[in-house]
């Protein structure tokens, strides 16, 4: 239990600390270079690999196939073994001693290479070979007889040149061989193949070759056809080998690249699979080892790692031992320095043998006596801060001596010869859908970091003064607007970042008495309303908007003529124009705020009036959805868009208004017009009728009707006869009287012209049905 106390101190806690955090990251460190250096060495080693198994490959080419084809044109470029092919047997018998010489003689060439030759010729069912002479085809054939299978296969294939593995070498040797077979003559034309040569080559060179590019170890190499049938390999112990890996071995013919590797399990052993295309014959290369044995060298890194994290973990607890005892000694004196001032009133347990648990209740014990000792001044220091910014922005504080004193007594900082009054005005429209508590949570906020400001030798004192406007005290050696303006901007930069909202803020004139800031806060608030003209400014600087305040520039009556002759016209265009122009002025003129606050409700005024003498009420226009923006407007930029749009509402509705009575004007034409259809109805008798002009009532016939007056009453005169016509016994010179017409000749005419009928056919027409 004791040995177990010990280890509850800081002492051993900061051992134990340093050595877990020594070994973990000993641990990531080696873990992270083991996997680093293994992955790159083993794909040195896979590099390395592959490219030994490409040069044996190509040495394979090289000096076998492509030595073997060389001996093929050769041969089908010589005269001498040519000459059978195009000359009889019969009577050249002593040529073929000649040509079993000149094989004899290019095999010779090529001891290494090349078993034997042998010449097949098609016309004569021959073969003429290096090794047995000449043998008939057609005759009975015996043991020592040259193999004809090779031939057979060409034939089978239908290929002009064709590589062939031992299973098709001549049967005369006693080593079985590779076998070149080409077609003669070498350039063919269809149907003109004479026969064939076939090179046999040794087997030893590709086993020689195979075994120089052989690793040390379980190595396994073959030599595979297109079709996964093996060729050659380094050891013939190998072929039952070769059956027990053919999964690896067709998977490799089976890819199309030429060469790769890559990892498989094969009879519960994972290989390395490595392969590479012989580019002559087109058939593959296979290097089969175990993973073991493929990446053994890796091992050596391993263990070099493991050794390396070892040290490094004995060497950092020792290193560590010597800086925790550095760092512990300083708290040992302090613990020691505790014991002896406070003795047993700490009530040690065992607990308390941890130091910083000591330490920590020492502390506890001052704090409860200096929390109720503080606790009061605290809770007083925050209003009586208030009280005493908010009586210098509203000259509540009776005399310097009052206020030196409460300045004494707060501690504050208020000693720079200049002062000046910054009022800050947060978006309302920002602040509208935040709760109570989120609102004094950012003003809180945004106190603390003006008070915080403590550059350039000024301090800064704010306090609350609504819901939505703080004002600064600014005291300093230098309040010039440029350095006002660099420290508002902090503020800007931080109520963005922080909350999201963009203030705005306006500065006083700067006072060496801060019993005179109260000017400086009045003019600031002042300055703040010009914000109505130009909500995109957010700083109102002394310097400029004092100008503006003390100009005594009016705004005349003739401003308003661009309005007042748009509305007029019912020019919207004009209107918006006036609108915007007027709007400037106010913005960018050197007028009073109050001054353009007065010339703006006389601008709004025009239309008031306007609407008053077309004899409408506003009440029909402005409601609704209208009504409500109009209680939102905050700035001129809003009432603008509302006045605008409210005005090409009035002229819609006037539009409206008109478009009704045209409509009920021309209702009341055609009413007399069917009830008086025997008069004359002249133009000038139907408008007398209407109360218009007749020239205005053409007009409203063509607009609402779509045909002139005179089309019209023609086509209701005729309609009429035709009604006529069909339900009455009256003449047709009496129905030319009842619709207007004193002409029956011109009424038939115009009847026939509307009808295609005659008025008299058009009754016979219509009595039969």
């Amino acid at each position: 239990m004791k040995l177990l106390k010990r280890f509850n101190t800081v002492l051993y806690k900061m051992f134990l600390s340093y050595a877990v955090l020594i070994v973990l990251t000993t641990f990531i460190i080696g873990m992270t270079s083991y996997l680093f250096f293994t992955s790159n060495f083993n794909r040195e080693v896979e590099k390395l690999h592959m490219g030994s198994l490409n040069h044996t490959s190509e040495m394979m080419d090289h000096n076998v196939f492509r030595k073997v084809e060389s001996i093929y044109m050769e041969l089908a470029m010589n005269k001498e073994v040519n000459f059978l092919f195009d000359h009889p047997i019969e009577g050249n018998q002593a040529k073929v001693p000649e040509i079993k010489k000149k094989l004899e003689h290019m095999a010779t060439l090529y001891p290494d290479l090349v078993e034997s030759i042998s010449v097949y010729y098609e016309n004569h069912q021959a073969i003429l070979s290096s090794r047995g002479g000449i043998t008939y085809l057609n005759e009975v054939v015996n043991n020592n007889v040259a193999n004809t299978n090779w031939i057979a296969m060409m034939e089978q294939s239908g290929s002009s040149m064709l590589w062939m593995g031992k299973q098709y070498g001549d049967e005369q040797q006693n080593n079985k061989s590779i076998t070149y077979a080409r077609a003669y003559p070498f350039i063919l034309k269809k149907g003109n193949i004479q026969g064939y040569i076939a090179i046999h080559t040794k087997d030893n060179i590709i086993y020689d070759l195979i075994r120089s590019s052989s690793a040390e170890g379980e190595v396994l190499q073959f030599i595979v056809d297109q079709s996964g049938q093996l060729i050659s390999t380094e050891d013939a112990n190998n072929v039952s080998t070769f059956e027990n890996n053919k999964e690896l071995i067709d998977a490799v013919t089976r890819s199309s690249e030429q060469s790769g590797i890559f990892r498989e399990k094969n009879n519960n052993i994972r290989s390395v699979v490595s392969y590479s295309t012989l580019a002559t014959t087109g058939w593959k290369l296979i290097q089969i080892t175990p993973v073991e044995e493929y990446y053994k060298r890796s091992a050596i890194i391993q263990r070099t790692l493991i050794i390396i994290c070892l040290i490094a973990i004995m060497v950092g607890i020792g290193v560590s031992r010597l800086f925790i005892a550095n760092l512990y000694n300083p708290l040992k004196k302090v613990v020691h320095s505790i014991r002896s001032l406070f003795g047993l009133s700490l009530h040690p347990t065992e607990k308390t043998l941890n130091e910083y648990i000591l330490i920590n209740q020492a502390i506890s014990n001052l704090s409860e006596k200096m929390v109720k000792l503080e606790a009061t001044v605290e809770d007083n220091l925050p209003l009586i801060k208030h009280h005493l910014i908010f009586g210098l922005l509203h000259k509540t504080i009776s005399s310097d001596v009052e206020l030196k004193e409460k300045i004494k007594y707060l501690q504050l900082k208020m000693t720079a010869p200049y002062y000046r009054v910054i009022v800050i005005a947060l978006d309302e429209h920002q602040l509208n859908g935040l709760s109570i508590e989120n609102k004094q949570i950012i003003i809180y906020n945004l106190i603390r970091e003006i008070e915080n400001w403590n550059e350039q030798r000024t301090s800064c004192h704010a306090i609350s003064t609504s819901d939505k406007h703080i004002a600064v005290i600014l005291n300093s050696d230098d309040l010039a607007e440029d350095a006002v303006f660099h420290i508002v901007q902090y503020w800007f930069d931080f109520a963005s970042r922080h909350f999201m909202v963009q203030p705005t803020a306006a500065t006083g004139s700067k006072t060496t008495e801060p019993m005179q800031l109260h000017q400086s806060y009045e003019e600031a608030q002042k300055y703040l309303e010009y914000k109505y003209f130009m909500p995109e400014v957010n700083w109102f600087p002394d310097s400029i908007y004092r100008t503006r305040e003390l100009s005594r520039e009016e705004i005349t009556d003739l401003q308003f003529e661009p309005l007042i002759n748009g509305l007029k016209n019912n020019d919207m265009e004009a209107v918006r124009q006036a609108t915007i122009s007027f709007i400037e002025i106010l913005r960018h003129g050197e007028y009073a705020v109050e001054h353009c606050h007065e010339r703006w409700r006389s601008f709004v005024a025009v239309y008031h009036k306007y609407v008053k003498d077309i004899h409408l009420d506003s009440k029909d226009i402005i409601q609704g959805h209208y009504l409500e923006r109009f209680y939102e407007v905050k700035n001129i930029e809003q009432f603008e868009q509302w006045l605008l749009e409210v005005i090409e509402l009035t002229f819609q509705y006037m539009v409206q208004r008109s478009q009704n009575k045209s409509m009920e004007i021309v209702s009341r034409a055609k009413e007399y017009l069917s009830n008086h259809s025997s008069s004359s109805l002249s133009l000038s008798e139907v408008a007398e009728q209407v109360g218009v002009s007749p020239g205005y009532l053409s007009q409203l016939f063509k607009e609402e009707v779509g045909v002139n007056y005179v089309d019209y009453v023609t086509k209701l005169r005729l309609e009429k006869a035709a009604e006529y016509i069909i339900g009455t016994q009256l003449t047709i010179d009496q129905i030319s009287q009842q619709v207007g017409y004193n002409s029956p000749t011109y009424f038939i005419r115009k009847f026939k012209e509307a009808y295609g009928v005659t008025p008299k056919v058009y009754r016979y027409n219509h009595s039969y049905e």
